[in-house]
């Protein structure tokens, strides 16, 4: 199968892996609430010590601001930081071809840097999402394949060797 890879799918791969990592869900907890509750604490106990409302009421405003912005700050920095990441490291593989192909229980996926063999045995998951799938070899090595009839039957090929489950991540989105 011969496929180019583009930056956007790409920086969707980091940006699924991120949201799926431990560290970024507490990240986002953190933004999300806890953040806002020290601020609406600090207002309490300003209030508490002062008998000023004023002070109570701005760390109340600022809490809220916190509530609603933070998240979106947080994944506006996630993005931002991979946009960097890879139009530094991987710029060069864009509008290269690429082969995937199945042969004698190995994957073989060549590009223009590179030439990779992998037991099939060796996937760890699948992962189907919108636009991709993501055969993932194990945490930190995975292939970004395009959606196609072709795509789809590499997949089902390693899905039904391995008995794999192909996690249907179709309605993700950053």
């Amino acid at each position: 199968m011969e496929t180019l890879h583009n930056r956007n799918d790409v920086l969707k791969y980091y940006l699924y892996k991120a949201s799926a990592s431990k560290q970024f869900k507490i990240r986002k907890i953190l933004y999300h609430y806890i953040i806002p509750i020290v601020f609406i604490f600090i207002g309490i106990f300003n209030y508490i010590n002062t008998r000023n409302s004023t002070v109570l009421l701005i760390y109340t405003v600022i809490a809220l601001a916190g509530f609603l912005f933070l998240p979106r700050y947080l994944k506006h920095i996630y993005k931002r930081h991979y946009e960097n990441f890879i139009d530094k490291n991987l710029s060069e593989l864009f509008g290269k071809n690429e082969t995937i192909e199945i042969a004698d229980d190995k994957l073989i996926n060549k590009n223009v840097l590179s030439e990779s063999k992998v037991d099939i045995s060796q996937i760890k998951y699948l992962v189907e999402l919108k636009d991709n799938y993501i055969i993932s070899i194990n945490d930190s090595a995975s292939l970004i394949v395009p959606k196609n009839d072709e795509s789809a039957r590499i997949v089902n090929t390693i899905k039904n060797k391995n008995n794999l489950t192909v996690k249907n991540e179709t309605n993700w989105k950053w």
